[in-house]
């Protein structure tokens, strides 16, 4: 059973989270549909966190390209 949004995002100030509990978390504190957010994890990258796409322009579980990436973490 999963837990409820409030337990996941308290869980997000701690290090302890898995990749999926992380997503979820995520996706429940930015209004995502958390099933929707996984689907697309899982469609992007299969949860592995080292997958590169593209020729090797995007990486990670989402296939950021490294200007994108830049952009949205100043």
């Amino acid at each position: 059973m999963e837990e409820n949004t409030a337990a996941l995002e308290e869980r997000v100030q701690t290090p302890i989270l898995t990749i999926p509990e992380y997503v979820e978390a995520a996706a429940a504190k930015h209004g995502i549909d958390p099933i929707r957010f996984k689907r697309l994890v899982a469609c992007e990258s299969q949860w592995k966190e080292d997958a590169e796409g593209d020729n090797g322009t995007s990486f990670g579980i989402l296939q950021f390209k490294v200007l994108t990436f830049n952009h949205f973490t100043k």
